[in-house]
Formats: C-alpha cells, structure tokens, sequence
C-alpha cells in the first residue's frame, strides 16, 4: 500500500512539474500605422508575449520592417514555448502547412524576458519580417497583412 500511494504522489509530482497548457491566440491585422511600442498579443498567468513593429537597417542587404517579439516569463518555473508562425502576405496565408519550417520553440528560466532585435544573426524566433521598406527595394513582395501564432503551447520543465 506505500508503495502504490508513493508512485501516486510521484505521478502527480511529474503531472504538475511537466504540466502542458495548450494557449488560445488570435490572428493580428497589420494596418498602415502599427504600433512602435510594445502591445500586448497574449497574456496569463504564467507567459506574457507582446509585440512591436521595428525599422531595421542591417549592416548589408535591404532596410525592412520587422515585428519584434517580447516573451516573459511570469512565473519562477522555466518553461518551453512552442508555436507555428501563420503569416499573411496579402489574403495568402504563406507558412500554413509548413510546421517544420515555420514551428519554433524557446525555453525561458523563472523570471527571464526574452526579446527578439534587429540583429542579422539573431534567431527569427523572435521577430517576423512585415516589408521591405529600402527605397531601393524595386521587388513586388506583398507586405505583411496578418500573422498569429498558432498551437501555442507552454510546457512546464
């Protein structure tokens, strides 16, 4: 009888420390006048993400526009976060059936704030590219008219 009530305290320890919440998200419209500032895209008790729409000017190729992401770690768990990437351009959702390419992850210690830049060699995890906007872009690209994060899932670790 120890012996099973002790596997059950175990399983209920493991269930709660690898505990996995699935996280209801929205599809945001990218409009003429975006926010610079930070807005929040989503917030619980456990992860607050937000976003900023960012000029970059890298050191070679195009100036662009980039959406930059913020996410933080509200509690003092680490967690991973995974999601897939549905970007709009026009009415065309670009990356939708493409989960390997556009899935991403991060894993965040208590208490930490992750934040996506404008740097070349940064991760893309943490920003989307919106548009072109060097005038010397001459190319067709639509700009970016949506994006969400799909199958948004935090996971206790």
């Amino acid at each position: 009888m120890k012996k099973a009530l002790a596997v059950f305290w175990c399983c209920c320890i493991i269930t709660i420390v690898h505990a996995q919440q699935n996280i209801e998200t929205q599809k945001v419209s990218v409009k003429e006048s975006n926010p610079t500032a930070w807005t929040t895209y989503i917030s619980n008790n456990y992860v607050k993400i937000d976003y900023r729409f960012v000029e970059c000017d890298p050191p070679y190729g195009y100036d662009a526009q980039y959406i930059l992401i913020r996410i933080t770690n509200l509690s003092h768990k680490p967690f991973k976060l995974s999601w897939h990437h549905e970007l709009y351009y026009g009415n065309d959702c670009t990356t939708c059936g493409y989960t390997d390419e556009y899935g991403f992850e991060v894993t965040a210690e208590g208490n930490v704030v992750l934040e996506g830049s404008c740097g070349y060699e940064d991760d893309f995890q943490l920003k989307i590219f919106s548009r072109f906007t060097d005038k010397a872009y001459k190319g067709g690209a639509k700009p970016l008219s949506a994006f969400q994060f799909n199958n948004l899932t935090l996971t206790f670790i």
